[in-house]
C-alpha cells in the first residue's frame, strides 16, 4: 500500500508539473508510470482478488504490454527533444514506435508463444534505442543525462527477466504462489521514478540557463546596436553630404559611370542599416506591430 501510494503520488505530482510548465516529458512520465504500475499490480494477486480474474494472459494483456512500451518510448523522446532535424535516432524512436504499434493491434490474433517472442523482440529493439539515445546525449551534450539512462533500471531488469523465462525450461510446471516480488518491483519502480524526476529538473534548470544565455546575447545585440546607432548613421549621412557635393565636379562618362554606382552603394548602405534600426526597435518594444492578414 505504501509503494503504491507513493508512486500514485508522483505520477500526480507530474500530471500537475505538466500543466503548469506544459512540457511533454512529465505527461509521458506519468503516463508510462501508471500503466508501468498496472502491469505491476496486473501481476500480482489483486486482479484475482478483487475481480476474480484468472491468470492467463489474454488480449488485454497484450494491448497494456503495447501500451507501456509505447509510452516509454513517448516519455524518452520527448526528454531527449527527438525531432525530424535528430536525424538517426528520430528513425529509430519512429520505427520502434511503429513495430509497437502493429505488435499492439495484431497480438489478439497470435497465438501466446509467438506474442511472447515478438514482444521480447520488441522490447529489445526499444531498449537499445532509449539506452543507445541517452548515451549519445550524454557523449554530445551533459553528463546529467546518466542520471536519465540510470532511471532505466526497471527496463533492464525486465529484459533480464524476460531473457530467463524465454529461455528456460518451457515444459516446467508453473505454480503460482504468493511472492514478494510484487514489492520489490514497486519499490524498483519507486527507484526509477525518483532518478527521472531528478534528471528531468536537471534538464529544466539547463533549459532555463540556455533561455537566459540567449536572452542576455540578445539584449546585448540590441543594447550595442542602440548605443551604436549614432556612431553608424553619422558617416552615412556624412558620405551623402559629399556624394552631393561631388556630382557638380564629374563631367566625364567613365566618372558618372562610378559616380552612380557609388550613390547605389550607399543607398542599399543606408537601407540595411535602417533595417537594423528598424529590427532594434521592434525587438525592444519600441515598435508595436499591428498584424493584419493580407
Amino acid at each position: 500500500k505504501t509503494a503504491i501510494g507513493v508512486i500514485l503520488g508522483l505520477i500526480l505530482l507530474g500530471i500537475i508539473c505538466w500543466l503548469l510548465t506544459k512540457e511533454s516529458a512529465f505527461f509521458w512520465a506519468s503516463a508510462s508510470s501508471l500503466l508501468l504500475l498496472i502491469y505491476y499490480l496486473e501481476h500480482s494477486g489483486i486482479p484475482a482478488i478483487f475481480w476474480q480474474w484468472d491468470y492467463e494472459r489474454a488480449e488485454l494483456f497484450w494491448l497494456l504490454v503495447a501500451a507501456s512500451i509505447f509510452s516509454q518510448l513517448a516519455f524518452a523522446a520527448s526528454f531527449l527533444n527527438i525531432r525530424r532535424q535528430s536525424g538517426f535516432w528520430f528513425y529509430a524512436f519512429a520505427g520502434a514506435a511503429l513495430m509497437t504499434l502493429i505488435l499492439g493491434l495484431g497480438s489478439t490474433q497470435l497465438p501466446f508463444r509467438l506474442n511472447m517472442l515478438l514482444f521480447a523482440i520488441n522490447y529489445l529493439v526499444v531498449a537499445i534505442v532509449i539506452l543507445g539515445s541517452g548515451i549519445a546525449r550524454v557523449r554530445a551534450e551533459g553528463s546529467y543525462y546518466v542520471i536519465y539512462i540510470l532511471g532505466w533500471l526497471p527496463m533492464v531488469l525486465s529484459l533480464l527477466e524476460v531473457a530467463a523465462v524465454t529461455q528456460g525450461a518451457q515444459d516446467a510446471p508453473r505454480v503460482v504462489h504468493a511472492s514478494y516480488k510484487m514489492i520489490l518491483v514497486l519499490y524498483i519502480q519507486i527507484a526509477h521514478m525518483f532518478l527521472h524526476a531528478v534528471a528531468l529538473i536537471l534538464r529544466i534548470r539547463a533549459l532555463r540557463e540556455q533561455k537566459l544565455k540567449a536572452e542576455f546575447i540578445s539584449e546585448s545585440k540590441s543594447r550595442f546596436i542602440a548605443q551604436s546607432s549614432h556612431d553608424l548613421s553619422q558617416p552615412l549621412n556624412s558620405m551623402k553630404l559629399f556624394l552631393e557635393h561631388l556630382q557638380p565636379y564629374i563631367h566625364e562618362p567613365a566618372g558618372e559611370k562610378i559616380f552612380h554606382r557609388l550613390k547605389q552603394t550607399h543607398r542599399q548602405m543606408s537601407e540595411s542599416f535602417c533595417a537594423m534600426m528598424d529590427l532594434s526597435r521592434l525587438e525592444s518594444g519600441c515598435v508595436q506591430p499591428d498584424v493584419k492578414p493580407v
